[in-house]
């Protein structure tokens, strides 16, 4: 289910060009690290958490700017408070998306629409059943019927979603977008959680509670506040993320400067590395 381009809350409010995104280096920093190892067959996943208006919609935005050039399945889902008890929701739209069907369609035509989209990845028609009936179209005898009781069909449709992703693995790099998570349905959920999605890209889906978040504040030339902060499963993650800019220290500090790097976790610090340059002649 190869997506098009569409608009999140975000970009129909941004309508026209972006502004330069300021200050936010570090995170942009983060997001192409952890992509370059997905991309190496290692699943990531990065959680962008926090107080509405810090910018997490345009950090995304600026993640999709810069890899836009590369080869690669892109998969945006979006909640919605209004939709939390509705089954499948963001998968919903997702697959309307990119079928491209539109409000106006015929059943007819949103029916042969799914089926060319679900032809790019060669979905059987007993899965392709699946994904009629959940979004809702009528089956008009092209579809053998399928006999399961509720159960067995919630269950064969998820297991059809995550053959879905494992199919457009195998051509290219899968970046999947999950839009404000805090108003997920529990289907969708289960789609996305360790049993589902999460078990197939290789990694454990978190929870914003179940890990820490942890803030990157930097003193040096310039002092850089970080106010987004990036959460982690623990303090070994936490320090090998902080030894990465030490790595490059080198390049940008003058003799007689010093360069520290704090990292806090819940207002505590938990590491500082402190870096200085001292001419001796």
């Amino acid at each position: 289910m190869r997506a098009r381009a569409i608009e999140s809350r975000f970009e129909a409010l941004h309508a026209t060009d972006l502004t330069a995104l300021v200050g936010r280096e570090e995170e942009c920093g983060l997001l192409l690290r952890r992509w370059a190892k997905a991309k190496t067959g290692e699943g990531q996943v990065v959680l962008l958490s926090g107080e509405a208006g810090i910018g997490k919609s345009r950090l995304t935005a600026e993640l999709l700017q810069r890899l836009a050039a590369e080869p690669h399945t892109r998969l945006r889902y979006f909640c919605s408070p209004q939709h939390t008890d509705s089954a499948f929701y963001p998968v919903v739209g997702q697959v309307e998306r990119a079928a491209g069907l539109a409000h106006d369609d015929t059943p007819q035509t949103k029916l042969d629409k799914l089926d060319a989209v679900l032809a790019q990845t060669s979905t059987s028609i007993e899965d392709a059943v699946l994904f009629a009936e959940m979004l809702s179209l009528p089956n008009d005898g092209r579809y053998p019927a399928l006999e399961l009781a509720p159960q067995q069909r919630r269950q064969r449709t998820l297991e059809a979603l995550i053959l879905q992703l494992e199919v457009l693995t195998r051509s290219s790099p899968v970046l999947m977008i999950f839009e404000d998570a805090q108003w997920t349905d529990p289907t969708s959920l289960e789609v996305f959680s360790d049993s589902g999605y999460g078990d197939r890209v290789g990694c454990r889906l978190p929870e914003a509670s179940e890990m820490p978040k942890y803030f990157f504040h930097i003193e040096g030339s310039k002092l850089y506040r970080d106010e987004i902060g990036v959460t982690l499963p623990d303090d070994g993650a936490a320090w090998e993320e902080a030894r990465r800019p030490v790595r490059d220290i080198e390049h940008y500090l003058a003799p007689g400067e010093e360069w520290r790097l704090e990292v806090c976790a819940e207002g505590k610090p938990v590491f500082t590395l402190m870096v200085s340059s001292r001419r001796l002649r």
